[in-house]
C-alpha cells in the first residue's frame, strides 16, 4: 500500500500552482477525513506523541484510525479556520496532498472530502 502511494504522490511534485487559491487554511476537511497513515522509517520528524504505531515500519495520526476521523493535530473549525498543530512535522503525506492536479484541475479527492463536511465541492478561483 505505502508503495502504491508513494507513487501516487511522486506523480503530483512540480505541480505549477501559482495561480491557484490555496483554501487550506480555511478548510481542514481533509484532515478530518483520510487515514493518514505513514512510513516511520521516511518520517522521524513526526512527535510521537501524535501517532499510533501499528507495525515496525508504519504509523498512523492519532484521532485518523477509523475512516473519517478528525487527525489530533488539527486546530479549529473545518470549512471556517484550521491550522496543522504539527505544520513543520507533518508527515509526508500531508505535505504532498495536492488541492490541485498537474492538468490544472481539482483533485477529486479534495472534493470528495469537502463535500462530506458540507462545504461547497469546488474551490473557486
Amino acid at each position: 500500500m505505502l508503495t502504491k502511494l508513494k507513487y501516487i504522490l511522486k506523480s503530483f511534485k512540480n505541480v505549477d500552482i501559482s495561480n491557484k487559491p490555496i483554501p487550506c487554511m480555511s478548510c481542514g476537511a481533509c484532515c478530518y477525513y483520510f487515514k493518514v497513515q505513514f512510513d516511520k522509517k521516511y518520517n522521524p520528524q513526526v512527535p510521537w506523541q501524535k501517532i499510533k504505531v501499528i507495525s515496525h515500519s508504519e504509523a498512523i495520526m492519532l484521532g485518523t484510525e477509523e475512516d473519517k476521523g478528525r487527525c489530533k493535530s488539527l486546530d479549529g473549525v473545518v470549512g471556517e479556520n484550521c491550522r496543522c498543530n504539527i505544520y513543520n512535522s507533518r508527515p509526508d503525506v500531508c505535505e504532498s496532498f495536492p488541492v490541485w492536479l498537474r492538468d490544472g484541475s481539482q483533485n477529486p479527492k479534495c472534493i470528495e472530502a469537502r463535500k462530506h463536511h458540507g462545504l461547497k465541492p469546488e474551490i473557486l478561483e
